[in-house]
């Protein structure tokens, strides 16, 4: 008995091992009935088409495949050369826990069936896996992929066959704007009769190409492109394609382009540099049909609140009303509390300016200005301390304008500022009034006649109802509507370069916006103001020190034609903290007077907010003007002046809230602890 048992738990242990390790699928392939060497034969799945396996038989014509339990289709090749034989396909082999052989024979009298998988304008497609199906029974007859010049080519019988495709990136597809992946299957059915059959296969591609950028218009590089759609059309055929964001990317000048499928649309997510700052996003719905141009514009989320780059100053004082100003690093909306009351701006800008009202003569206040950007970041804070004076009898001053931009053949816009918030009025061939008390005054002119010539009249009085101060102004219409860009005839240049932030300003040829782009490289800043201006300046903040930083601005004018771009421009900020005060670099001087007025105008080196000091002498400097927009040029005018009086000023400036200090009246070297100094500048009424 022990030699019987032994045996039979061998034979169980060789059924469990050729179990383990699969069956043998064998045979031999004849060519008119001589084994065939070098054929090639492919083993696929029944179920799906993947292939399992494949070889070439030896000299005697014989293969093996080992494989597991299941059903599948055998695809028999004739070698290289040999004329006149066919694919053999043999379909649902199935294997069940046993060795199975199938000899073949390959098919003779078989035809040419060859061509060329190229694009719509021509290019060959390589490396691209074509295989070929019979539509009578699904077997795949043939395989190859095909070479730089795109050709393929098949030993068929006749019958009726269709194409799949598929390519990849590491299977070396390559065409200008290749996905990462393309699949078409069930393509371009073909009926092949007896003779050599020539079909090209043009891929029904089209070519989706733009340019990503900021909200600016300046170029941003190494944006990665994701797309996985497929579909299927009418005849049957289905497609997907793939792209990955580690191949299709656009180029240091921001342009882009990709091949996809024509007549489909496509979902493709945004995917900005690692570190830039740009947020990813996802477009959806995009059709693709025909050659199809796609700008991106890259959108940097906002979370930071916005800075007070200047003030709060006390820019205007009476006996029962004061007004703050200051200034921000980007649009935002400006209110203000001084405990007894409050008072908001409407809408967002950077220059802000909130008057205050019901206040008692003679009498201290803390007033605190509060920002806060349309994102919602905020508010920042800051306060300033002041003392009522005497009853305003003072008009206002208009102190800058007025001005006509944005002038159409049909369209003016006339602004001015005031040194206090006032009303806002034009009168003449044409007349207009907007309520409300503000600094900044702006009208739209419209329905007017082209080349035409207008005289206005503008007028503001304040709360108190002094006034109206008047100036006029004439202009003339254009002939056409405006469809010229803006030129920057002037810089940019760089101003005011701290170790955490620069300004950098540049003039245009027309009132435009104000754009700056930046990048050290890694970190992107998109900064825009919308205020139009032909004299620009952007300040920077929250920068690297001693950091090299690529700038770009760019203007648009009111009409949309822009962005104008600058060439880039290289700043370094500072290895230490700013700390020197700024310097006048064209010393205050008188520049207009009249008997209840002086103006004073001068030029420091950098940026500065200013408040002029004035009094009877040296040492009583009692009343203060000021102006929180930072300017290296500046002209502010002190009026409610007593008649033939002398009066002393002194002119104080600040970069920032933060680093406020005096200026100095030369260029001598510095005090290295920079302290209040003063140049005054003596007038008599």
């Amino acid at each position: 008995m022990k030699p019987f048992i032994r045996f039979l738990l061998l034979g169980w242990f060789l059924l469990v091992s050729q179990g383990a390790f699969g069956w043998t699928l064998s045979g031999t392939v004849f060519g008119n009935g001589t084994p065939m060497p070098n054929a090639g034969v492919k083993l696929f799945l029944a179920s799906d088409g993947s292939t399992v396996g494949q070889t070439a038989t030896n000299g005697s014509g014989y293969y093996s495949l080992t494989v597991d339990d299941g059903t599948y289709n055998l695809l028999v090749e004739p070698p290289s050369g040999a004329a006149g034989y066919g694919n053999s396909p043999v379909s649902g082999i199935v294997i069940a826990g046993t060795n199975i052989t199938q000899n073949e024979a390959l098919v003779t009298g078989a035809s040419t069936l060859s061509g060329v998988v190229k694009l719509p304008d021509g290019t060959p497609v390589g490396g691209l896996d074509v295989s070929l199906q019979n539509q009578a029974n699904g077997i795949v007859v043939g395989s190859m992929r095909t070479g730089s010049d795109g050709v393929y080519s098949f030993a068929v019988v006749p019958g009726n066959y269709k194409y799949y495709l598929n390519g990849y990136e590491w299977t070396a597809m390559q065409f200008p704007g290749s996905p990462y992946h393309l699949g078409i299957y069930n393509f371009s059915p073909i009926s092949v009769v007896t003779g050599s059959t020539t079909k090209d296969l043009i891929l029904p591609l089209a070519r989706l190409s733009g340019k990503t950028t900021d909200s600016n218009g300046v170029a941003v590089g190494d944006v990665g492109f994701n797309i996985d759609t497929s579909g299927s059309k009418i005849d049957g055929s289905s497609y997907q394609v793939q792209t990955h964001s580690a191949y299709t990317k656009s180029d240091a000048s921001g342009n882009y382009s990709m091949t996809l499928f024509d007549g489909f649309k496509y979902a493709i997510t945004i995917v900005p540099s690692t570190g830039s700052g740009f947020a990813q996003t996802t477009l959806s719905g995009l059709n693709v049909s025909g050659p199809t141009l796609l700008g991106v514009i890259l959108q940097r989320p906002d979370t930071i609140a916005p800075r007070i780059l200047s003030g709060p100053l006390i820019t205007q004082v009476g006996a029962n009303s004061a007004t703050v100003a200051w200034q921000t690093d980007e649009p935002a909306t400006g209110s203000a509390n001084w405990g007894s009351g409050s008072a908001s701006e409407t809408g967002y800008q950077t220059q802000h300016a909130v008057l205050m009202t019901g206040l008692t003569a003679v009498t201290p206040y803390t007033v605190t200005v509060s920002s806060t950007d349309w994102a919602g970041n905020g508010p920042t804070t800051a306060s300033v301390a002041f003392t009522t004076g005497l009853s305003d009898t003072t008009a206002p001053l208009i102190i800058a304008g007025p001005t006509v931009n944005t002038l159409t053949h049909q369209s003016a816009v006339v602004e001015w500022e005031t040194n206090e918030p006032a009303t806002t009025q034009v009168s003449g061939d044409l007349s207009a009034t907007i309520a409300g008390l503000r600094t900044l005054h702006r009208v739209e002119l419209t329905g007017l006649s082209a080349l035409t010539t207008y005289q206005i009249s503008v007028a503001s009085s304040d709360q108190a109802g002094n006034g109206p101060t008047t100036r006029a102004i004439s202009f003339k219409t254009l002939a056409a509507a405006d469809l010229t860009a803006p030129v920057i005839t002037k810089g940019p240049w760089f101003v005011d370069v701290t170790e955490t932030g620069a300004t950098v300003a540049w003039e245009t040829d027309e009132p435009a916006n104000s754009g700056v782009s930046y990048n050290d490289g890694v970190a992107y800043g998109v900064l825009n103001d919308d205020a139009l201006a032909q004299n620009h300046s952007v300040s920077m903040v929250g920068l690297t020190a001693n950091a090299l930083y690529q700038v770009t601005v760019s203007s648009t004018d009111a009409f949309g034609n822009g962005p104008t771009l600058s060439q880039p421009l290289a700043v370094r900020t500072l290895g230490t903290a700013d700390t020197e005060p700024p310097v006048f670099i064209e010393p205050p001087t008188v520049c207009n007077v009249t008997d209840r007025l002086i103006q004073v105008c001068l030029r420091t080196d950098e940026p500065a907010s200013l408040v002029i000091e004035y009094g009877l002498a040296p040492d009583v400097l009692t009343w203060t003007a000021a102006r929180a927009r930072l300017d290296p040029q500046h002209s502010l005018s002190i009026s409610g002046l007593t008649a033939k009086t002398t009066f002393l000023c002194a002119p104080r400036y600040g970069i920032r809230r933060v680093m406020s200090r005096s200026a100095r009246c030369s260029r001598r070297p510095r005090s290295p602890a920079p302290g209040p100094s003063r140049c005054l500048c003596r007038h008599r009424l």
